[in-house]
């Protein structure tokens, strides 16, 4: 299986755990914005994270919060699922590795709990924090909604491999009725899923982390 693994290194612990809200502990994020961060998001980068049990073992889940739209934040905000492994070993924890299964569509938290977190080799995962959030608009992370119950039954049925004209058609017709429910019920969430907005959505991760959380 090809797995293109996305991974940032961050000098940090984790420390425990608090509110999603601003703090105190805002001021050391603030530190380490980039010059060109706008004061706008300086809340998104000066959460902190309320990490909790998530039903995996060794494993625990937290939400962050960013903007819905990063030109307008002050618009709303979407909430992001993120999900930890502990660093393993005794001695001082390295950071916090973040992964990233590609996609798009792809979940990183499952990627996380269901193999970077235990397959990883066993000396990156004693010395580092293992993290993954899901990509806005994916699994956990407010995913967007194309077809329901019998529409996508059908769906995933229909054949990707077509051999001759006519499956050809009810292939680009399919294809054509999926976007068409997105666009449908995840109008407002589709015009702000894109490469850009999840890299931002990754540096306040990135900052986040760094506080201690």
């Amino acid at each position: 299986m090809l797995l293109a693994v996305a991974a940032l290194l961050v000098s940090a612990c984790s420390a425990g755990s608090s509110t999603t809200t601003a703090s105190p502990a805002a001021d050391v994020a603030l530190a380490a914005l980039p010059r060109a961060t706008p004061s706008t998001l300086t809340s998104y980068y000066g959460q902190r994270l309320s990490w909790h049990t998530c039903g995996v073992p060794g494993f625990e889940c937290a939400t962050m919060k960013a903007p819905l739209d990063y030109a307008r934040p002050g618009a709303g905000d979407i909430r992001l699922a993120v999900a930890r492994k502990k660093a393993t070993g005794k001695g001082k924890v390295l950071g916090s590795l973040m992964v990233n299964p590609g996609g798009p569509g792809g979940s990183a938290v499952g990627y996380l709990q269901q193999y970077a977190g235990i397959g990883y080799p066993a000396e990156i995962r004693a010395r580092y924090d293992m993290v993954a959030m899901d990509p806005r608009g994916v699994a956990r992370s407010e995913p967007v909604e194309c077809l329901g119950g019998r529409a996508m039954d059908t769906f995933t049925q229909t054949d990707t491999t077509p051999d001759d004209q006519r499956e050809t058609t009810e292939l680009v017709a399919a294809y054509k009725k999926f976007a068409e429910g997105c666009g449908a019920h995840s109008a407002g969430l589709l015009r702000h899923v894109s490469t850009v907005e999840a890299a931002r959505d990754m540096d306040i991760l990135r900052a986040v982390l760094g506080t201690g959380n």
